[in-house]
């Protein structure tokens, strides 16, 4: 069960729960449920619990709460530890003996809710709550929306210029009269992208209604027009829902989710003899021995030009061995990206495990592609979509240039797995594999025209429903951002990396922490990505390399007064 489950469960058990106490003044609330569900949802996103936030959920008298702290301690249930910063005060822990019994719950009702639903476990795929198993339907076509403001000049979104975005191009004139007023669209690269964000939010009125943001900027919080939409966050890909979310706010709903993973050519490796790589160490061996120049075939292609390229590569490497690049706060299935604070933002770049990373990148470079340290996105998947090279680290929208091409030889033999686990010694680093997620969510700049907000949510709202997300990956092949856009059949049938990238989902395999939504990630990745290529190039040695840009990256959180 992943933690996205198990949450969707207690919540889900938490709204059958409450509607009871409305039925009769006899009924008292549950002052043991209600902390335990409050602690357990807190742990799992990574924020501490104070004992008198704890007493405050219980519902009841503070006395009579502060009583079941103690029965629920000395139970074995919780926990005590020294809060940052000492004086005397400390936060509070769920116990493994209570989380057991949590997930032990969890399981049974989730066996309960498939039971009612019809599924056996004995047959077919395992049941899994909120994801495309609950909603393999139909979803038709997006007709107009019900508007009430009215366009009084042209709705202005800014976005990203990539394969993702080239909608306006084929669908605009269509958004545009099924809107009923004129949309434009504005195209940027991604580092003009976010450099036009930043600018625009410094004036007094906003060019922009509506940006494509994949980093926090100043945007429009947008937690009571979710409520009030009622739309089903559980609907979303949850690391991509993360990524436009801080401690206090949402302030975005996901258009398009993007996963780095691996490309396989399943018909090379039955050739050569070799079992689809989990690891490192089986990806290298299998690299090596799949990379013949002279036939111009060659093991694999990875994005290593200098800069963004290579930056984001060695980051996601990175997570493969188990490190964040920053020094973020260990929780169940990873790392807190989302509630940073202090010295959770101290780069790691000179780790031990960073050294394994870029020794591994130094063995990869080996049996790459020869044009490796000039690649940039799309190259690793266009080489694979042509036959010359048996895998490919790319994002999963990328799988499009070759699965809706006929001509090539990767479309029937393509699959597409999660990053290989990081090896030392011949021991895994993580126990499950873990694919970064990236992508981009739609938002509403702080400073655009209150006049004009409820038009931009209408308009926002419109274009990340189920009915315009297919509309998109038909006619451009992104990876939807909602399970149940995956699980319409047509969607399944257009690609085969949609159901990779559910079943990864699923599995708890996709994950934000290997790109955490910090403002200063775009300059971290170029940080990393000048002393990497170095280093690719023996220019710099690896310890060099990795103490340059942990100076470097150090110097940037300090001048931000991070820590």
């Amino acid at each position: 069960m992943t933690n996205e489950e198990l949450l969707s469960i207690l919540e889900l058990a938490n709204k059958i729960r409450t509607p009871t106490g409305r039925w009769s003044k006899v009924v008292q609330p549950d002052p043991i449920w209600n902390m335990m569900i409050y602690l357990v949802r807190r742990y799992f996103v990574g924020r501490l619990v104070t004992p008198s936030s704890l007493a405050r959920a219980a519902n009841v008298p503070y006395a009579t709460a502060v009583r079941r702290i103690q029965e629920m301690q000395a139970e074995g249930l919780i926990g005590r530890r020294p809060s940052v910063g000492g004086q005397g005060t400390f936060s509070i822990y769920p116990t493994e003996e209570l989380l057991n019994r949590v997930l032990a719950y969890a399981e049974e009702a989730k066996a309960s809710i498939a039971r009612s639903l019809g599924h056996d476990p004995k047959y077919g795929q395992p049941f899994y709550l909120g994801a495309s198993h609950l909603s393999a339907s139909i979803i038709p076509a997006p007709s107009a929306p019900k508007i009430r403001a009215k366009f009084d000049r042209p709705l202005e979104l800014a976005l990203y210029d990539d394969l993702a975005f080239t909608f306006p191009q084929v669908l605009g004139d269509k958004i545009s009269k099924l809107l009923g007023g004129k949309v434009n669209f504005r195209m940027f690269p991604p580092d003009e992208l976010r450099t036009q964000i930043l600018s625009n939010a410094r004036s007094s009125n906003s060019a922009f209604d509506i940006v494509a943001f994949n980093d926090l900027g100043a945007l429009v919080a947008l937690d009571e027009l979710i409520e009030e939409a009622k739309i089903n966050r559980a609907d979303f890909h949850p690391a991509e829902w993360e990524g436009a979310l801080t401690p206090e706010h949402q302030y975005g709903l996901p258009l398009q989710t993007n996963q780095e993973i691996l490309f396989c050519r399943q018909d090379f490796f039955d050739q050569a003899g070799f079992e689809l790589p989990s690891t490192t160490e089986q990806l290298l061996a299998a690299a090596r021995a799949m990379h013949n120049p002279q036939k111009d075939v060659y093991g694999v292609a990875w994005t290593g030009r200098a800069k963004t390229p290579v930056g984001q590569a060695f980051l996601q490497f990175l997570a493969d061995f188990d490190q964040p690049l920053l020094n973020l706060r260990a929780v169940p299935g990873g790392y807190d990206a989302t509630h940073l604070k202090g010295d959770e933002f101290r780069p790691l770049v000179e780790s031990r495990k960073s050294r394994m990373t870029a020794e591994f990148m130094m063995q990869l470079i080996e049996c790459s592609h020869p044009n490796v340290l000039d690649m940039s996105w799309p190259e690793p998947a266009t080489l694979f979509g042509a036959g010359k090279v048996a895998m490919a680290y790319e994002w999963a929208n990328r799988a499009s240039r070759f699965e809706f091409s006929k001509a090539s030889p990767a479309r029937a033999n393509a699959c597409y797995l999660p990053h290989p686990v990081g090896v030392s010694g011949g021991r895994r680093l993580r126990h499950n594999n873990v694919s970064p997620i990236g992508g981009f969510a739609l938002g509403i700049p702080a400073n655009t025209d209150p006049k004009r907000r409820s038009l931009a949510w209408h308009v926002l709202q419109w274009l990340a429903s189920p009915e315009v997300i297919k509309l998109l990956f038909m006619r451009t092949g992104i990876v939807p951002s909602r399970f149940s856009v995956a699980a319409d059949p047509g969607v399944r049938r257009g690609s085969r990396v949609i159901a990779a990238v559910d079943e990864m989902a699923r599995l708890g395999q996709l994950r934000l922490w290997p790109r955490p939504p910090v403002k200063e990630y775009s300059k971290i990745v170029e940080i990393l990505g000048e002393d990497i290529h170095a280093m690719l190039r023996k220019d710099q040695s690896v310890k060099a390399a990795l103490s340059n840009a942990q100076a470097r990256i150090d110097a940037l959180m300090r001048a931000n007064g991070r820590y």
